[in-house]
């Protein structure tokens, strides 16, 4: 599993995680003023290969959701791919993502 901003790895601390549970990293760095990328990457366990999979992004600014998007990979292939947004910050904002 892996999660990328802007081509920096994100270290999520995950070995292993459950269809359906949710991951959080709320200190992310390198967040640009204007366009960025979010770019994940994820194989499914073999065990599941007749189902469809998705990855679900969310990005929040100050309590504020930004960004909701979901990556689909059709049966047992790889769930990849790559959501744009573009982030306005302000003076003194602080930073929940």
């Amino acid at each position: 599993f892996d999660v990328k901003l802007n081509g920096n790895a994100i270290d999520l601390n995950v070995l292993d995680f459950q269809r359906g549970e949710t991951i959080r990293n709320e200190k992310v760095g390198g967040v640009l003023t204007g366009h960025n990328e979010i770019y994940v990457n994820a194989s499914p366990p073999l065990s599941e290969n007749t189902l469809e999979h998705g990855i679900r992004v969310k990005f929040y600014q100050d309590n504020t959701l930004i960004i909701d998007r979901t990556v689909w990979a059709d049966q047992g292939a790889l769930v990849s791919g790559t959501i744009s947004f573009n982030h306005s910050q302000t003076e003194e904002a602080s930073h929940d993502h």
